[in-house]
């Protein structure tokens, strides 16, 4: 949980200097979650996708898309 409020604080410097560059400002969601899951590397030769699945990156997910942006 620490790493995602650094995460925030991070942004919001970034987007101060954004927006005095009359940039657009970055704006994202998090969700934490633990447990079990398989990570690893998934594909061909082609083509190889570095991924995570199991039922706990399914609940971050979801905590993710349900996430409101932080103002603080």
């Amino acid at each position: 949980m620490e790493c995602a409020v650094l995460i925030q604080h991070l942004v919001k410097a970034l987007n101060k200097r954004r927006e005095a560059q009359g940039l657009t400002q970055l704006m994202f969601h998090i969700g934490i979650n633990s447990g079990a899951m398989v990570a690893g590397n998934i594909g061909s030769a082609d083509r190889m996708e570095y991924t995570v699945m199991g039922k706990a990156v399914i609940i971050a997910a979801r905590l993710t898309s349900k996430a409101t942006q932080a103002r603080f």
